[in-house]
Formats: structure tokens, C-alpha cells, sequence
């Protein structure tokens, strides 16, 4: 899984799922709360065109993030279907020149309210153990940052 952010503004990211041409992408627009879904299909010349599929409505799932520190964990909680959950969180950062915490928290949760935590420092998370309330665990490992410039046109 790929995961794309605007590092100027977080209210918008896109996940890409699959290999070759049985990939698909997700935009979610957290200020128009919906999700946009679409095939990828693979040209010739190694680009992909992306075919809309569904434009979704979001229900929010976590409304506000809280992170305090025990026994050597962050805790990220939230709240979801009304219910509090906690996620216990392990993780290393890497300095970067801009702040890609978000893209690792749309990654591990896949929240469909704005992110509003700011780190007071800019890093990305390079590595993450996450276990999830039912005891499963989750690890991450980041692969590469590239700096891209996106542009969906509509035909």
C-alpha cells in the first residue's frame, strides 16, 4: 500500500492498493467529508489512468486524537461509534524538512476527520508497532518518501 499527503494540507490524502494493473485508489476529502474511489488501469507509456468508480459519504469514525505517554507507549485514542478506543503505539522518527506525521497516522487508522495535531518538530515516522484494542499487532516500516506532484484531471 502506497499512501499520498499534501504535506501543506492535511485535509486530503489518497491510499493505493494492489500490484500492476489490479491496483485501485482512494481519495478521502476530509473537508467535503466523502471518499472517491477509482480503478487504476495501466498505459502503455508506465502511467496510470485513474477510472472514477463511486463518490462515498464519510461517517465520522475518530473524532479527536489524544496522545499521552505509559509504560513506555504513546497512546492514541479516539472515539469510535461513541466508544473510546486506545491504540497502544511504539514508533522511531526520522528529521525530514517538512512534517509527514500525518501520513503515517492515515496509514495505521484511516481517520475521516481532519487531523489537528501539529508536532511541534518535522519528522516522519520510519518505523511503528501498533496494537489495537482486540490485541493485534501491527507493524510498520517505512519504504521511501518521494516528492510527486498529483494531478487528477476530469475528461
Amino acid at each position: 500500500m502506497r499512501v499520498f499527503v499534501n504535506s501543506e494540507d492535511n485535509f486530503y490524502y489518497l491510499k493505493i492498493f494492489g500490484k500492476d494493473n489490479g491496483r485501485y485508489a482512494i481519495i478521502w476529502d476530509l473537508r467535503a467529508k466523502k471518499r472517491y474511489d477509482f480503478d487504476m488501469v495501466k498505459n502503455a507509456d508506465n502511467t496510470y489512468e485513474f477510472r472514477f468508480e463511486r463518490a462515498v459519504p464519510l461517517e465520522p469514525k475518530n473524532n479527536s486524537y489524544d496522545f499521552t505517554s505509559e509504560n513506555g507507549y504513546v497512546i492514541l485514542s479516539g472515539k469510535e461509534n461513541n466508544k473510546k478506543t486506545c491504540k497502544y503505539v511504539t514508533f522511531g522518527k526520522k528529521e525530514y524538512d517538512k512534517s509527514l506525521f500525518s501520513a503515517f497516522l492515515y496509514l495505521a487508522d484511516e481517520p475521516t476527520e481532519p487531523i489537528l495535531l501539529k508536532p511541534k518538530e518535522n519528522f516522519a515516522i520510519e518505523y511503528a508497532k501498533v496494537i489495537l484494542p482486540n490485541n493485534s499487532v501491527h507493524h510498520y516500516q517505512l519504504k521511501s518518501i518521494l516528492e510527486k506532484n498529483l494531478l487528477l484531471e476530469t475528461k
